[in-house]
């Protein structure tokens, strides 16, 4: 019922501090009890009631205006507040960030004589260094980085060469030890194992581990050896594997280990847990829901079929109530009865930003077997090799830093929720490929388009099945069709790879797979990926100048040429990137000593003229107004050997 009594008054909701809760007051009071109480004077008993009021007012509305305020990531100022709405948002704060540096790792090997009679190091001694090795900083045994990566001095990689120098030499001059350098990435952290019993089964059960500033969750592994996966979100039931690209574990895909040390497999497992930063800078892993007794990974409800049988079926043992058939093992099982062992990482901050030629003490160090093959005085020796690995950092550890600042978690937050960790856009995909990390495959340059978006067929096909063309390319495009039906929501994603000498070649199988099961955990579901590799057009350059009196007319060509050689450097240019003449021009007129440009001409270098791509290009039919244009299909323009390719002349 209401109270029109009560209704009837006139009151004020627009107070919101201690005054005017105050003034409010007291006109309520001398408008509806005026003959009740009239004395207003600030020391009247009257008076202290009504400023009590107010102040307990004014404490109610600042708390409710605080916490207002607190729910909103733009102007919460609480750290548990932000971290919280960050979490929120999907970005997972750091609590420190490890300072990073390359290590030079070196060791000696004897030297032995080849079919040809020569002096070469014998590479059956080279080492296999595992990932994790620790080193510690002679300043300070605290400071502790590990590698990143494994160390294999017998692998030919472009990216990591084995560096060989002679070490010690006989009396006749002859070689007797090489040795052998390798760099590697390292990290600051030390290594932490931290054992925990658990009972019971929980729903969602939670570690807190006891050190605070966690780089990294090495492993997680119960006592019957099961290892547990960490994931974004307990929902993903589906893990990215690393696996060595050896004869071992790949025999048919070995033979690209030195360009693909790595490939990417996809892992479906309940076995995972996620990690979870807290205000405090401790970290908490949160386990799934559920147990294996009903395998959910491959029976899963149908939302037409959930609950249509509750009330007829009589063999129907399991039934799935439509209210609640979410509640199953979807979000990974719960540890029992077990002991979890955890490794992990902690440290870095700005202590771990050191001086180089400052880490040169190897508190652990692992290999991978190497000795199995050798015998009891090889082995010898192999231990002796073992004994003088050395290490350092040529260059100081930079990067370190203590834990983010409200308003870096804050933005980074906002930032995350924007983008959601997913490929939406164009350039989204291009710098999703150009982010896989190199050890499964170098990605040089990459290109996006709409499927369909650059298919021209109709003459081309018909000229293509009478075999009226062969690797010709034209400004409107290759012999290529894309597919008679074109996929509207999918995508086209050009990419091509350099090779030893950074040369721009065609992918690797290996390479386009690694890349596919890189790229799912990124795209949008509904969105269909077609990689294939980028056409390289080969070109060659002939100008004409004319010089100044008093200058070296050799010296200027010269300069001319480095400027040419610079402007084409292949790491400056893209997929489908134009080549403005004009622009080269002006570069070559800067030179000193330059009167003018005689002539400027590119032409199309194709394997008729050496190793060159196969490609053949309609140069002269692309140029227009000092363009020249790429081809609708994407492809790119390439100087391949700058020195001999740019041809130039005093005229």
């Amino acid at each position: 019922m209401q109270n029109n009594y009560v209704n009837s008054r006139d009151i004020n909701y627009l107070s919101k501090d201690f005054d005017s809760f105050k003034s409010n007051l007291v006109n309520y009071v001398k408008n509806y009890f005026p003959g009740t109480y009239k004395d207003f004077s600030e020391n009247s008993t009257g008076m202290m009631f009504i400023e009590l009021a107010s102040y307990v007012g004014d404490v109610l509305s600042y708390y409710i205006d605080y916490q207002f305020k607190e729910g909103f990531m733009q102007y919460a100022s609480e750290r548990k507040n932000v971290v919280a709405l960050a979490n929120y948002l999907g970005y997972k704060i750091k609590p420190v960030t490890s300072a990073t540096t390359m290590l030079d790792i070196m060791h000696l090997v004897p030297s032995k004589i080849d079919e040809s009679g020569r002096n070469v190091p014998d590479f059956k001694y080279a080492l296999n260094i595992q990932e994790g090795m620790q080193v510690l900083a002679n300043t300070d045994s605290n400071i502790q980085f590990r590698t990143t990566d494994p160390v294999n001095f017998a692998e030919k990689n472009k990216d990591n060469p084995t560096h060989i120098q002679v070490f010690q030499r006989d009396a006749n001059g002859q070689p007797t030890f090489y040795l052998l350098k390798k760099s590697v990435k390292a990290s600051a952290g030390r290594l932490v194992t931290y054992n925990v019993n658990v009972g019971e089964p929980e729903e969602f059960f939670e570690i807190e581990l006891p050190e605070k500033n966690v780089i990294e969750i090495l492993s997680c592994t119960d006592s019957l050896g099961n290892k547990w996966y960490e994931v974004p979100y307990l929902s993903q039931d589906t893990i990215l594997l690393e696996e060595p690209n050896s004869e071992k574990f790949n025999p048919v895909t070995s033979q690209y280990a030195a360009n693909v040390p790595y490939i990417l497999r996809y892992l479906k497992t309940s076995k995972r847990f996620t990690t979870i930063v807290n205000s405090d800078n401790t970290t908490t892993l949160e386990f799934g829901q559920g147990t294996d007794r009903l395998d959910d990974e491959i029976i899963v409800p149908s939302l037409n079929n959930v609950g249509m049988y509750l009330n007829s079926a009589k063999g129907f043992d399991v039934p799935y109530d439509p209210s609640n058939f979410l509640k199953s093992d979807s979000y990974g099982s719960a540890p029992a009865n077990t002991t979890l062992t955890i490794e992990y990482f902690v440290g870095g901050g700005l202590a771990s930003n050191v001086k180089s030629n400052t880490l040169t003490n190897i508190a652990t160090i692992k290999y991978n077997d190497t000795d199995q093959f050798l015998d009891d005085n090889e082995s010898t020796i192999l231990e002796n090799i073992k004994n003088s690995v050395q290490v350092i950092n040529p260059e100081p550890a930079l990067g370190g830093r203590d834990e983010e600042t409200i308003d870096e978690i804050r933005l980074k937050g906002l930032a995350t929720f924007s983008s959601q960790n997913r490929a939406v856009t164009r350039d989204d995909y291009v710098i999703r490929a150009y982010s896989m990390p190199t050890k499964f495959g170098s990605i040089a340059k990459a290109f996006v388009t709409k499927d369909g978006i650059l298919d021209v067929k109709s003459q081309l096909d018909v000229l293509k099945m009478t075999n009226e063309i062969d690797n010709t390319i034209t400004p409107n495009g290759l012999n290529t069709v894309y597919g008679e039906i074109n996929n509207p929501f999918a995508i086209n994603l050009y990419i091509l790879s350099y090779d030893e000498s950074k040369k721009l070649i065609e992918p690797n199988e290996l390479v386009y797979k690694n890349l596919k099961n890189y790229m799912t955990q990124f795209r949008m579901l509904t969105d269909g990926l077609n990689i294939t590799n980028a056409f390289i057009i080969n070109i060659g350059i002939e100008f004409e100048i004319s010089v100044l009196a008093n200058y070296n007319k050799k010296d200027v060509l010269r300069s001319a040429i480095s400027v040419i050689q610079d402007y084409f450097a292949i790491e400056k240019w893209q997929i489908s990137q134009p080549i403005e003449l004009g622009s080269v021009e002006l570069e070559v007129s800067k030179v000193s000593g330059v009167r003018s440009i005689s002539s400027f001409q590119i032409k199309n270098l194709t394997i008729k003229d050496g190793n060159y791509s196969s490609n053949e290009y309609d140069i002269d039919g692309a140029t227009i107004n000092k363009i020249l244009y790429p081809s609708m299909d994407p492809s790119i323009f390439e100087i391949k050997y700058p020195s001999r390719d740019i041809i130039g002349r005093v005229v």
